[in-house]
């Protein structure tokens, strides 16, 4: 299957919150499987078979050869854990014991074992779904692991009261022991990355108990609600700055303006004229400019409908 710009993952809570030893390479190739594999809820333990993977190797971001023979090497003994304090349970296992590297055909084969493919297909307990590309892109091992653990939450744009032991626990950042290293190396890096590599923004909230930070909020938009904030925020700014000229300002502004568009001589002087009209034609085309209004292919005609032109005989 070939990855665009709109290929998901899921990625079942199990394994979200398990305990994993993928280093970045691996992990692109896990998410890859993750993309191409038939998910569902209350999967027939009947359909469960060994599965194959044919993995591109041009989707892995990679190009130094050496590196992912190494990589195709490691993976076969990589261990996911899980442990369920609730239940008393400890599982272990290994998610694909055969991995080949093909050169010549520019891909890498997978095998998973039956017993394991339960953990990937069965969504019934919950899932984090993410773009496969934003994905990709992640340079960092930290930012690979909390993305998808953010983009479970960036619904309902917030996920609140985080251990901090138990981030670091799924970051892999245990050895970590001093909050500001933690920040700093693993926090601030990911912050960084996720915020300008994936469809999200967010920002981290940091609670103390005494003198120690023991939790943090993450409070998540996604990026196109970020930026009809942002364009907003631009156009009320560009009114502000607006409502502080005098008129004659006004009025060569709005002339100049006016010369990016296709008005007739009568409907020009009808909005230099007009101050309410005026304003209107300002600030929509402010909205404009600034992206608020969105797929506008012809500006004078939306323009004139918005002024009541087309209206007018």
């Amino acid at each position: 299957m070939k990855i665009t710009e709109i290929t998901k993952a899921r990625e079942p809570l199990i394994l979200l919150l398990s305990k994993t030893e993928f280093s970045l390479i691996e992990r692109r190739i896990y998410w890859i499987i993750l993309s191409q594999i038939e998910q569902g809820f209350n999967v027939s333990p009947d359909l469960f078979q060994n599965r194959e993977f044919k993995i591109p190797i041009s989707d892995l971001k990679e190009t130094n050869r050496q590196r992912i023979k190494e990589t195709v090497k490691k993976i076969t003994t990589r261990q996911i854990t899980n442990t369920d304090l609730v239940e008393d349970t400890f599982e272990c296992f290994i998610p694909f014991p055969y991995a080949k590297y093909d050169g010549k055909n520019g891909c890498i084969n997978i095998m998973m074992l039956a017993n394991v493919v339960p953990y990937f297909v069965e969504l019934k307990k919950g899932f984090s779904e993410f773009e496969i590309v934003a994905a990709l892109s992640l340079t960092s091992e930290y930012s690979q692991r909390l993305y998808p653990l953010l983009c479970r939450w960036r619904d309902t744009g917030k996920w609140l009261n985080v251990n901090i032991d138990k981030l670091k626990e799924l970051l892999g950042a245990n050895h970590y022991e001093y909050f500001g290293n933690f920040k700093q190396r693993v926090l601030d890096v990911a912050h960084k990355e996720i915020n300008e590599k994936t469809n999200i923004r967010y920002e981290m909230v940091f609670h103390k108990t005494g003198r120690n930070v023991t939790t943090i909020d993450f409070l998540i938009l996604q990026a196109d609600k970020m930026e009809a904030i942002e364009a907003h925020k631009a156009v009320n700014e560009e009114m502000q700055s607006v409502a502080k000229l005098n008129i004659g300002q006004i009025m060569a502004q709005a002339s100049e303006i006016l010369s990016t568009y296709n008005f007739s001589a009568n409907q020009y002087k009808a909005i230099m004229t007009d101050n309410s009209m005026l304003q209107i034609f300002i600030e929509e085309d402010s909205k404009i400019v600034h992206g608020v209004r969105k797929n506008v292919k012809n500006k004078t005609a939306y323009m004139a409908t918005i002024l009541g032109f087309s209206k007018k005989k």
